[in-house]
This record gives C-alpha cells, structure tokens and sequence, in this order.
C-alpha cells in the first residue's frame, strides 16, 4: 500500500468524488482515522501538510473534494445542478462510509473547517463520529457581524455575489481566495446568507441533525478572522445544542505570528504551535 494515494468514491447519487488517502508507515498506525471536511472552495489539496502532520502521529487520514470543486467535477455537470446541500446530504456520508470500509478505524474522528462544520448536521452517519475539531465554522447569516465589516459582507451577499455569477456563470474563486463555485453552489450558499438561520432555512431537519451530534467537539477560533467573527462562531456553537462542546480562541500574538485569519491553520507554520495542540486533543479517548 502506498502512503499516499489518489483514489475515488462515488456519493450515493452516482455522483464522482475524488480523495487523498494518508497511510501512516507499518508499525506506527494508532488504529483511528480522520477525515477533513473542506472549507468553501477549497480543494483537498490544501489540506495536505496538515494531513501529512496527523499521518506521521499514527493517523489515517482521507481529504476529498466535494462536487463541483476540485477534482469532483466531471465536465459533463452542469453548474447549475450543484448544491452546497449535497455535500453534507451525499458527499460528506460516501467519504464517511469510504474511511470505514477502507481504514476499519477503531475510532472515527473528523476536521471540518469553515463550512465543513456547518453541512455536518446534515449527514445521517454525523452519530458514528467519535470526536469532532472545527476550525472557523461559523453560521454564515449577514447579522452576525458588526459594524464596517457587516456592511462588506452585505455586499458581498447581495452585490458582488449575484452580480458576478450572472455575468459569468460561477462565482470566480480570486474573490474568496479560492477555487471558483459552481453557479448552483454559489446561489445556495448567498440564499443562505442574507436568511436569518442560514442552513436552518432548509427546514427543522437541519436542527434535528445538530441535535444528533452527543460527541466531543472542539471550536477553534481566531480574532483575526473575518470569515469567522465572533458572533457567528457562537451561534454555529449553539446549533450544536447536544455536543460536548470546548472552544479555543487564538490571536496571532498568542502564537508569536502576525496573522492566523481564516485559513491560516492549516499552513505548515503552526506545525509546532497550534498542531500539537490539536494532535493532543484528538488523541484524548483512545482505548
């Protein structure tokens, strides 16, 4: 078996996904394995130092790319037919199932960053995992932040947004700093935004499938993070009504850096600040 693989899984829709399968060398595995669920528009391949980091700890560890991002997108889709309900309804359960068919954990453990801690409610196997780190998740609702930097968002949901997909079909990924999402996705995602509730506005199943989730869940958060404000991390907190929930917040002087924002975690220069950390926590439980 290679340590690193490329490999591919398919949603229960018939739908392609592709992955990146982390195998720790013979003799160091320490029987669990962890998925990462993506931010928005991100490919998985963002994630691979700190997928790389887990693997030499003993972990097994698979990233993947919803559909219409990354990989995940076969030519004959249509943007217009993906949505940002499918990846945690179909993607997220299929990456599920391929970790436990293909690792046979003894634990499953996940890390969802930003968005990936939001679409968690709406996959039925969110009850198999036994540990849950999220890194800037957040409900994404405009009222949620305050002051000039609302005002940015607002535009961003009721301006920028639509303008752009209309003019040319996908939401262009230079405006998030990442990869370009597809039209359906991205109207999805700006309905949510401007209704209060966000992803509650699909209906009380989305409650109902916070409300399932008993498990340990760590929130990490940064005060430089204006993906991610306060507010919103709390309120994302609150949906997670039955967790056993722990928050930890950073600034960048914390760590001696002058900026972590909302995906700099995963950048291999908190390997020895903010990894460990969360290694640790992660590890906590095994028998």
């Amino acid at each position: 078996m290679e340590r690193i693989e490329y490999i591919s899984f398919t949603a229960a829709d018939g739908f392609p996904l592709t992955g990146t399968a982390y195998n720790p060398a013979p003799g160091t595995e320490n029987g669990d394995a962890i998925f990462i669920a993506s931010a928005m528009g991100v490919s998985r391949g963002y994630y691979h130092k700190f997928a790389h980091f887990l693997m030499e700890q003993g972990y097994k560890v698979l990233t993947f790319d919803y559909r219409g991002i990354g990989a995940s997108w076969p030519a004959s889709v249509k943007g217009e037919d993906l949505f940002v309900h499918q990846w945690g309804e179909l993607d997220m359960p299929a990456a599920i199932e391929w970790v436990k068919v293909n690792f046979k954990p003894n634990r499953l453990l996940m890390v969802g960053h930003s968005v990936g801690g939001q679409i968690l409610c709406l996959a039925p196997q969110n009850t198999e995992i036994d540990r849950i780190m999220l890194v800037g998740s957040q409900a994404g609702y405009s009222d949620l932040w305050d002051g000039l930097q609302r005002l940015k968002v607002l535009f961003f949901w009721k301006v920028a947004l639509p303008l752009l997909v209309k003019l040319t079909g996908k939401l262009p990924g230079w405006l998030l700093g990442s990869e370009d999402l597809p039209k359906g996705i991205a109207l999805q995602w700006q309905e949510w935004g401007t209704t209060p509730g966000y992803i509650q506005s699909l209906g009380p199943h989305v409650q109902e499938g916070f409300s399932r989730i008993k498990s340990p869940t760590l929130f990490y958060s940064f005060s430089d993070d204006s993906f991610a404000p306060p507010r919103a991390v709390e309120k994302l907190m609150d949906w997670y009504d039955s967790a056993l929930k722990e928050r930890r917040h950073f600034t960048p002087q914390q760590v001696g850096v002058k900026e972590i924002e909302h995906f700099g975690f995963f950048k291999s220069r908190f390997a020895q600040s903010l990894w460990p950390g969360a290694v640790e926590w992660l590890d906590l439980g095994r028998s």
